[in-house]
Formats: C-alpha cells, structure tokens, sequence
C-alpha cells in the first residue's frame, strides 16, 4: 500500500476499556477521527472481518536483541531489529543492554543510535539499561564479573540522552543515592536482579516511577516471614510489574495466581525479554563471547541457564488469554497501552485514540498477527486477503 494522506479502517477496535465497531479515519501518519455511529461511515479503505480485531501496536520495553543482534554487542542491532519485530506486531520498542561495562551503555549505545536509519518500520524508543548495580547473587544468564559497585558508578560513562530505563538491585550498597540521582534525571527505574527484602523495597519505591522487571524471576520471592519482592508486588496494586508470559519464565499456575490476585491490571507489562537469537531457526550460536542454544520454546547459555526468551508479545497475548481466562482488552492493554502509560508516552502511541500515531495491529480470531500498520503505513501483510 502506498503512503496515502488519508484512509480509513473498519472493525473491531480494542479500544482501553472496550471493544467497538467502528471506523478509524487515519490522515498520513497519526489517527485523526474515531466514528462508532454507522450513518456517518464512509466507505473504507480497510473492512477487517467482523472475527478479527484492531489492537494498538505493541511496545516492548525489554527486549535484548534478536535476528542474530545482540544490543551489548552489535552496533547494527537497533537497525536489524527494527526492521524485523514489526512482522510480530511489536511497534516500538527499548534496547535493552544487560550487565556490561560502563562504556558499553554510554558509548556503544550512542554508535547503535548512529548506524540507526530509521525507515518507517518499529520505532526505537530508548535504551533500558538493565545493570550493572543487581545483586551478585541474583545474576541470572548476566555476566558477574561486570557487575560493580554504585561508589564505581560514573554517570558520564553510563547513562546519555537515550537512557530510558535503568534496572537496579536496590539493596546493593549505596543504591539508594543512585536511584535519586536517577529520579532527578527523569528515568524510569527497574527493580530486578536483587534479594531485597520488602522493607528494604518500600524504602525506595516510587510507585510512579518504578516497575518490577520481571516478576518471580532472578529475585527474592514469598515466604512466611518476608513477601520478598515477589510477595510485594502481590501485595500492593499500585507497583509496576512486567512479566515474561512465555510459559517458561513463569510457570502457567504462578502467572495465573498472580492474574487473579492482581484487580488492578493497569500496572502489568507484558516483556519479551527477547534474546539475540529470536526469530532464529533452532541451533547453536556464537554471538560475541557467548554461546546460545535456540531450542523450540527457550534459549539457553551452555551451562543450561535461560538466557531471556525467544517469543514476541503477540504471544504474550494468546498466553495470557489462554492461561488467565482474561479479557482480550487485558491482554492487550498489557502490551501497549500499559507499558506506554508507565514511559509517559500514552498520548503519542500505545492506544487508539484521537492524535496519536497510527501504529496498529489487525489480529485474526486465534490473536495471531495478519497485519501492522506503523504511522499510518501497512508494513507488514501475511495475505492477501482481509
């Protein structure tokens, strides 16, 4: 399809809090008019059938690479897959660089920016820099002997102009003037990697500004005598929490106690936690120092550990609706309209709504991707028919 300066979409609009059938006047790249009385419908342009949806598109704001890229390693990283996650309905997205040395979050981010030439398909967002502060013994598939002290934190070498998300262990020495430091900055703080305990958790946390990256994964988990940070985010509705839907992470009865405690489901993000070798055929790799084994439903380090994911949200979405028994209007707030919310970023993508961009999934009746339109431009098409 050609860049038009006007055209218009009819279905089933996954609006925040309903879904509606309805038209969707789109004028180059930002939604202008939303029309639900049918005597004002013109003809469209676009007439999705009544089985499928029109979903805002997705945003991920953790996702360490795929295609064979790694963000810590690939100065065409942001490039490559920018120009590949689109096809799984993701819009936008944060690079995430995991435990690394200081220049690697400063200066390397800068040279990916650089090598980005950014050609309509998913838009980089920022850079989510997930260490190097977390709990040595909280480590996961991250690298420790690359974690440091915050006394040997320099911001200068650490965070730029592109830093979005920075993931700290809040109970590591001295983490507490970091993360005001941070605050000041106006980033958005992740909580993850770490032992803390829940007071040591409440005596940082801003409910605003803070999401819990991860949940149930690499960090202190429930018990009798302490909610841990698991426990916690069980406990108050109010904390951010993203979560690895991927039926690996998190086992299928974990993730659906945690739905169903949970009432206030405008604080949960869908992650993909995405690894360099997602959207690879099964194998080994060799990706920097690193060697990746991409089975059929995970990706593994050669000492056996996970080393992120290899799913994308779209199927986050089936999960969640599969395994919670929820609503697709949860499901997908979980994967745009929520993460956005939390970047402050809603008045520009991550819903259907007046003035904002055009950045729009077409779902068939299973919730599997047929189409992504980003800024008003039809990028990706698996047929021919609508």
């Amino acid at each position: 399809m050609n860049i038009q300066s006007k055209f218009i979409i009819e279905g089933n609009l996954v609006l925040p809090d309903q879904i509606k059938y309805g038209q969707l006047v789109i004028c180059n790249e930002y939604i202008k008019e939303l029309v639900f009385d049918n005597k004002y419908f013109q003809k469209p342009d676009f007439l999705i059938d009544t089985t499928k949806y029109v979903s805002p598109g997705f945003v991920d704001i953790q996702i360490n690479g795929g295609f064979g890229k790694d963000f810590k390693i690939d100065e065409d990283a942001i490039q490559v897959v920018s120009d590949n996650i689109y096809k799984y309905g993701t819009t936008s997205f944060c690079a995430t660089i995991p435990t690394s040395r200081l220049e690697v979050y400063y200066f390397h981010s800068i040279k990916m920016v650089e090598n980005f030439n950014y050609n309509g398909k998913a838009k980089f967002l920022g850079f989510h820099n997930e260490g190097p502060l977390l709990n040595p013994e909280r480590t996961g598939a991250h690298d420790p002997a690359e974690i440091i002290k915050a006394s040997d934190i320099d911001f200068d070498h650490y965070i730029n102009d592109y830093t979005k998300i920075v993931t700290i262990a809040p109970e590591v020495e001295n983490s507490k003037e970091i993360i005001k430091k941070l605050l000041k900055k106006k980033l958005k703080i992740g909580i993850g990697h770490s032992n803390a305990t829940h007071n040591e958790l409440l005596n940082v946390l801003d409910e605003e500004n803070m999401i819990v990256i991860h949940l149930f994964n690499v960090m202190s988990q429930m018990n009798s005598k302490d909610p841990g940070i698991v426990g916690s985010a069980f406990a108050n509705e109010n904390i951010w929490v993203s979560i690895i839907a991927d039926g690996i992470h998190i086992h299928p009865a974990s993730l659906k106690s945690f739905w169903k405690a949970r009432q206030n489901k405008n604080r949960i993000v869908c992650i993909s936690d995405a690894s360099p070798v997602t959207g690879l055929e099964e194998g080994i790799y060799k990706l920097g120092e690193r060697v990746i084994e991409r089975l059929n439903d995970r990706a593994n380090l050669d000492n056996g550990k996970l080393v992120g994911s290899i799913f994308s949200l779209d199927t986050a979405i089936r999960n969640l609706i599969y395994t919670c028994q929820c609503s697709l209007i949860d499901a997908v707030n979980t994967v745009s309209l929520n993460p956005v919310k939390f970047l402050g970023l809603e008045n520009e993508i991550g819903q259907i709504k007046n003035g904002n961009k055009a950045d729009l999934v077409i779902l068939n009746s299973e919730y599997q991707v047929e189409k992504t339109f980003i800024e008003g431009k039809l990028v990706y098409n698996s047929s021919s028919q609508f």
